[in-house]
C-alpha cells in the first residue's frame, strides 16, 4: 500500500470460511439459512438483488470446511476459476431450502474474511491531495455492514465536504478533515459492532448443536442487537424466550437469579461481588493467585488483564493455555478482565472451546448494570461453555479512578465553554462533554500522558459528528426571535458581551470556529491545535487570522446595528 507509514494500515484475519455464489431462488429479503450436515453446520446469508437472482453466501468454520474436503482448491490462482466441488456440495446440502434451484458462480471460492482499518484517511503529497473512501479505508464483515452503502457514503461525505473548498489548499486540507472526522467515527461504529457479529459466526456452529432452538434463535439475533432493540422489533419473540426460559429455570425469567454450578459448588444467582482478592461465591469465598497461574491444590482465582479491543483476545487466550487453566466466569470491570479458575491442562479441545466461548462474548458483557437484567442476559447466562456470568461492574483501581476525577474537577469548565461556542444549546454541549469524557475514560491508559489535549480532540469530533447529523437531519425546533427585544443592548456585564461573541462565532465556518476556540478560548498553542483538530499548523494559522478577521466584521456590524460599543475580539 502507498504511503502506508501515513495511513497506518491494519488487518484481522477471521478464522471462519466463507464463499459467495449467487442462485436463481427468490429470497424475499434477507434470510439466514443454518443446515447441519454430514461434516459440520453450514450457514447461508442470502437476499434478493434483482432480475430473479439472489445472493448466497455460506460460512462454517475451518473444521467442518476441511471435513467435507473443501480445502482442495487453489484458492491462489489468478481470478476466474470457481470451485465446482464446493458449489455441488452446498447445492446438495441446501436443495430442500431453495427448492433445488442452482448455484451460479462468478470467481467464487472460499476465503477468510479480512476486517481492514486505516488510522488516517487523508495525505498530502506535495501540491496532490490524497483521501480515501470505500475498501481503501475500511471493510466490515457483511453480516451488519454493506461494503457498497459505505463506500457510497464516503463519496457523499466526501463531495459534501470539497464542495466549498474549490481549489485553496489549505481549504481542501480543512475539507479533508471534515471528511475523515466524520466518516472516521461512523465506520468505527459500524466496525465495533461487526466485530462481535465476526465472531459469532466464527463459533455459531458450536451453538447450532449445543443450544435449543428457541435460545439459538437468541442467541443469533443478539450478537448486534440488544434485547431491547429486539423486543421493539418483535415482542412476541422476546416474550416466548422470557416464557421459554422460565419453563427450563423453574418459573424464574430473570436470567441473573438461577442457580449455577461453578468451582465445584452451586451459586444460587450468577451476580457476585469481587472485592479484598477474592470473589464471594455461596460457597465461599475464592481467593485470587498472585504469581504464576498453573495448576495446583486447592480452589482458587485469577485476574487477567484483557486488551481494550479484541484485537488482543488471542495473545491472552494464549496465556492462558500456557498456564493450563479454563476459564469459568467473566468479570467485566471498567477494563475488561476475566476470572480464570484453575482446572487443570487442557488436555481436550473441548476444554479449549470452553474457554473461547467465555472469551467470545465480552462485547455483551459491558452494559451497565442497570440494564444487565434486559440485555441479551439469556444470551450469556445460559450459553454452554460459560459455568457462570457475573454482572457486577467493578470500580476502577484507585490511581486510575482518583487520576481521571481529578482531570475532570480541573478541566471540565474550559472544556464545557469550548462545547457552548461550538454548539448551539447548552444541552448539547453537556451531552457533547459528557460523551467526550467517556470515551476519554475508556482509553485513559493513552490519554492520561495528556488528558486535557486528548479530550479536546475527542470534544471536537463529538462536535463535529453532530453538526454533520444536524446537517443531514434538519429539525424545525422553533423560530427565531428577532424582535428588538431580544437584542443584546448592555454589555456593561461580561455574560452579556459573551452572549453576542458566541452569537458571532457561530456564523463562522466550521474551521476557523474550532481553530479560534482552540487558540484563544483554551489557550492551546498552535501545535497543540494542529495536532487536535488534525490539520496542518499552517492551516491554524491561516484559519485564525482569517476568522479573526471575519470576527471583526461581524462584531462591527452587530455592535453598529445595535449602537454599541465595540469590543474587539481577543
Amino acid at each position: 500500500m502507498r504511503f502506508a507509514g501515513v495511513f497506518g494500515p491494519s488487518v484481522v484475519t477471521a478464522t471462519a470460511k466463507f464463499i459467495w455464489f449467487g442462485t436463481s431462488y427468490p429470497f424475499g429479503g434477507l434470510t439466514f439459512v443454518h443446515e447441519q450436515g454430514p461434516h459440520g453446520v453450514f450457514a447461508v446469508h442470502g437476499y434478493p438483488i434483482g432480475n430473479g437472482v439472489s445472493t448466497f453466501i455460506v460460512e462454517t468454520d475451518e473444521h467442518s470446511w476441511r471435513a467435507a474436503g473443501l480445502d482442495r482448491f487453489d484458492a491462489g490462482q489468478p481470478p476466474g476459476p470457481s470451485d465446482r466441488v464446493t458449489q455441488a456440495y452446498l447445492e446438495k446440502l441446501f436443495a430442500t431450502q431453495i427448492d433445488g434451484c442452482p448455484l451460479l458462480v462468478n470467481n467464487s471460492r472460499w476465503g477468510n474474511f479480512r476486517t481492514w482499518r486505516t488510522q488516517r484517511w487523508r495525505h498530502r503529497a506535495g501540491r496532490t491531495a490524497v483521501a480515501l473512501l470505500g475498501d481503501a479505508a475500511h471493510t466490515a464483515h457483511f453480516s451488519v455492514g454493506s461494503g457498497t452503502k459505505m463506500a457510497m457514503e464516503d463519496a457523499i461525505a466526501l463531495v459534501a465536504a470539497l464542495d466549498e473548498a474549490r481549489t485553496d489548499p489549505d481549504a481542501i486540507d480543512a475539507a479533508l478533515a471534515v471528511y475523515e472526522a466524520e466518516r472516521h467515527g461512523q465506520v468505527a461504529r459500524i466496525q465495533d459492532a461487526a466485530r462481535p457479529s465476526l465472531s459469532w459466526w466464527e463459533h455459531f456452529g458450536r451453538s447450532y448443536r449445543s443450544l435449543p432452538p428457541w435460545q439459538f434463535a437468541f442467541h443469533f439475533f443478539s450478537r448486534s442487537l440488544p434485547e431491547s432493540k429486539l423486543r421493539q422489533r418483535d415482542p412476541a419473540f422476546v416474550e416466548s424466550v422470557r416464557q421459554a426460559w422460565a419453563a427450563a429455570h423453574g418459573g424464574e425469567t430473570d436470567p441473573l437469579r438461577t442457580p449455577v454450578d461453578i468451582a465445584g459448588g452451586t451459586q444460587p444467582v450468577r451476580v457476585v461481588t469481587v472485592d479484598d482478592g477474592a470473589v464471594r461465591l455461596a460457597a465461599g469465598p475464592l481467593p485470587f493467585r498472585s504469581g504464576p497461574l498453573r495448576p495446583g491444590p486447592g480452589r482458587w482465582g485469577a485476574w487477567i488483564s484483557a486488551p481494550d479491543t479484541e484485537d488482543g483476545l488471542g495473545q491472552a487466550r494464549e496465556e492462558v493455555e500456557r498456564e493450563g487453566v479454563t476459564i469459568t466466569a467473566v468479570v467485566p470491570a471498567v477494563a475488561q478482565r476475566w476470572l480464570a479458575h484453575a482446572a487443570g491442562p487442557l488436555a481436550r479441545h473441548g476444554q479449549a472451546d470452553r474457554e473461547q466461548a467465555a472469551a467470545a462474548p465480552l462485547r455483551g458483557l459491558l452494559a451497565p448494570v442497570r440494564s444487565a437484567r434486559r440485555e441479551g442476559a439469556w444470551n450469556l447466562g445460559c450459553s454452554r461453555g460459560i459455568d457462570c456470568v457475573v454482572r457486577r461492574v467493578l470500580g476502577a483501581p484507585p490511581s486510575r479512578e482518583a487520576e481521571f476525577t481529578e482531570f475532570v474537577e480541573a478541566a471540565s469548565a474550559r472544556l464545557l465553554r469550548a462545547a457552548l461556542v461550538l454548539l448551539d444549546t447548552r444541552e448539547e454541549a453537556e451531552d457533547a462533554l459528557q460523551l467526550a469524557l467517556l470515551r476519554t475514560y475508556r482509553h485513559w491508559d493513552r490519554a492520561r500522558q495528556a488528558p486535557e489535549a486528548y479530550s479536546r480532540t475527542v470534544l471536537v469530533n463529538v462536535c463535529r459528528e453532530r453538526w454533520r447529523y444536524r446537517a443531514r437531519h434538519p429539525q424545525v425546533t422553533g423560530v427565531p426571535d428577532t424582535s428588538p427585544q431580544s437584542v443584546v443592548t448592555s454589555f456593561t456585564e461580561a455574560v452579556d458581551r459573551r452572549h453576542v461573541l458566541v452569537r458571532v462565532l457561530r456564523r463562522l465556518p466550521a474551521v476557523q470556529r474550532e481553530v479560534l476556540v482552540f487558540r484563544y478560548m483554551l489557550d492551546a498553542s498552535v501545535a497543540d491545535t494542529a495536532a487536535a483538530l488534525d490539520i496542518a499548523e499552517g492551516t491554524v494559522k491561516s484559519a485564525a487570522s482569517r476568522g479573526l478577521g471575519q470576527l471583526r466584521i461581524l462584531l462591527s456590524a452587530e455592535y453598529e446595528d445595535k449602537k454599541v460599543r465595540r469590543v474587539h475580539p481577543r
